[in-house]
């Protein structure tokens, strides 16, 4: 599953000021694993930040477990270059984020070795720059 393609590449303006206060419950509970990266505040994630988690994860647990990402950069950041003048349009998309709200799951992992999981969750959060927590099935 490529991240980059989308359903839908035509982007339009968006205002980046807000993130959504309240706890969105469908996407705060783990649907498909057995454990799972929940974030503990508000912010922006890029495509790079979850393909560097991704990779963490998919190295060591390659056979041992499977791994869902439940978050998909769909917002375009824009930027022209820098010695260009004002005006003349939109600049090229340089880069997707998509915006977490508290309590969202971004990862989950099914598998045996509940204490591998656990430490490499912790890893891959790190790579991830909001505050993060891993979650088990209650």
């Amino acid at each position: 599953m490529n991240m980059l393609k989308l359903k839908y590449s035509r982007y339009q303006k968006r205002p980046m000021k807000g993130l959504y206060r309240n706890r969105n419950n469908k996407s705060s509970k783990i649907v498909y694993g057995s454990f799972g990266l929940k974030s503990l505040e508000n912010g922006f994630v890029s495509f790079k930040h979850l393909e560097s988690a991704r990779k963490v994860l998919s190295r060591r647990l390659k056979k041992i477990a499977k791994v869902w990402i439940r978050v998909n950069p769909t917002l375009p950041v824009t930027a022209k270059v820098g010695d260009k003048r004002m005006g003349k349009g939109k600049g090229e998309v340089i880069a997707r984020i998509f915006k977490i709200r508290c309590g969202m799951v971004l990862f989950e992992v099914e598998g045996t070795n509940s204490q591998a999981i656990v430490d490499l969750l912790k890893k891959a959060g790190k790579k991830i720059p909001i505050k993060m927590r891993v979650v088990g099935v209650k």
